[in-house]
């Protein structure tokens, strides 16, 4: 059985949580379990919508079988016990990717995705609820995994005030078990799928915290009682790095380290870039603002009084320098005659030495 199963994390929960075994994600575990080992006769709505062609058909049916009998046998009941009716859909979304994660593409998945829909829709099942195909790799599923499960397991334990001291040895372990898993996450990979792990470790902190509270007004006394969880670590702003095009590789961590806590925010210390989309942009926009004035020039030449007295101007400034020119051509012609006259007169000539 491999560590990281759900199968793992439920193994002999009869044993290790007695005071839990009427906890609902169990009972749905237990019950998805059954049905994902078992084959039916005949045609079912999983095997009319899902092709025998689809990549790891083998795999995926089973999963499709097990959500669809589960949600049939146990939804109306355990949908009572919950703060939310749509949180068995969160139950079978978990169950079901714990038995897809190791297929390598979540593209193979859309047949069964859409059968689940079809399965809620044939069986009345409320409509704003939904199935989530997590796609993430497999080792963040699995930690995201368990923090979902534990938050769930003291959210139980508070509405269910199960406090008492014969549990007290399975509690010690269930809390130690809590902050261990937790300060996996933390210590470990959190910035980097910080958009998948953020909302399951907020419901977390709040079950954890509103769990201890809970403790403090009964006799039981666990070990882990007084400790704080580490406060969630500071991460780049607008995080993108795991979504294809939308930012630039960040910095190594050990880069980041390196500069000092006003180099990083000093923007002179840091170099402009403009990317080269962005230069493309500007330059396109620059020639469409110039076409947009050449247009409105066109316009109102032609169909405005600013046209027509435009044109009047152009017409008076062009008269202006042709009567200057002509000015200028008797001008000179005056002075060739008199300089002709002046020669005749007093018979003077000059010449170069």
């Amino acid at each position: 059985m491999a560590t990281n199963s759900i199968d793992h994390f439920f193994e002999k929960w009869h044993e290790r949580y007695t005071g839990l075994m009427s906890f609902p994600l169990y009972l749905m575990y237990r019950t998805f379990s059954t049905y994902y080992s078992y084959i039916p006769n005949g045609v079912d709505i999983c095997s009319h919508n899902i092709p025998k062609s689809t990549p790891h058909y083998n795999i995926i049916l089973p999963v499709c079988r097990a959500a669809d009998s589960t949600l049939k046998q146990l939804y109306p009941e355990i949908s009572k016990d919950l703060d939310n009716k749509c949180k068995p859909f969160a139950y079978i979304s978990y169950l079901s990717y714990d038995k897809l994660k190791s297929i390598s593409s979540s593209d193979h998945f859309q047949k069964l995705y859409e059968t689940l829909k079809l399965i809620k829709s044939v069986n009345n099942l409320p409509n704003e609820c939904h199935f989530t195909n997590f796609k993430i790799d497999e080792e963040a599923f699995n930690k995201k995994k368990k923090i979902f499960f534990h938050s769930e397991i003291l959210y139980w334990m508070k509405k269910k005030s199960i406090f008492t001291n014969s549990f007290l040895e399975e509690y010690n372990k269930l809390f130690d078990d809590c902050i261990n898993d937790y300060n996996e996450i933390i210590n470990g990979d959190y910035c980097e799928y910080v958009e998948h792990y953020e909302p399951v470790l907020d419901k977390f902190s709040n079950n954890f915290e509103e769990t201890k509270l809970s403790l403090k007004g009964t006799q039981l006394k666990i070990s882990t009682q007084d400790i704080k969880l580490k406060p969630k670590p500071s991460c780049a702003e607008n995080n993108m790095s795991n979504i294809p095009g939308e930012s630039e590789p960040l910095p190594e961590q050990g880069d980041l380290q390196s500069l000092t806590t006003d180099e990083q925010f000093n923007s002179d210390t840091l170099p402009v870039q403009i990317p080269n989309n962005e230069k493309g942009k500007t330059i396109g926009i620059l020639l469409g603002i110039l076409f947009g004035i050449f247009l409105l020039f066109i316009f109102v030449y032609k169909f405005t009084p600013f046209g027509l007295w435009f044109y009047h101007k152009i017409k008076t400034h062009e008269r202006i320098n042709l009567d200057d020119k002509n000015d200028d051509l008797i001008f000179n012609t005056c002075e060739n005659e008199n300089m002709n006259s002046y020669k005749e007169i007093y018979n003077i000539t000059y010449q170069s030495a």
